[in-house]
């Protein structure tokens, strides 16, 4: 059934949130599974994808995607809630 934005709880719009982040620099890496990517470009994060570890999450640049590290010196992760 539809609901308006107006009939929709705060919790039920956390489903909704979106991750983006924003690279400071460069990261590459010769293993097939791992994302690369260059400074400023915006990784869409998608934490439904699991393995390599807690500190690795799925990300997707395009049409590329991959793992890579989510480290506060390597990306700067920003949240949206649509």
């Amino acid at each position: 059934m539809y609901k308006s934005p107006s009939q929709t709880s705060l919790s039920e719009w956390n489903e909704y949130k979106i991750e983006i982040c924003i690279a400071l620099k460069a990261y590459q890496c010769s293993d097939a599974d791992m994302l690369q990517f260059k400074k400023g470009e915006k990784i869409l994060i998608d934490r439904s994808v699991k393995g390599h570890g807690s500190h690795m999450v799925f990300g997707r640049i395009g049409q590329r995607e991959g793992f890579f590290p989510l480290d506060s010196s390597l990306v700067k992760l920003e949240e949206y809630v649509i």
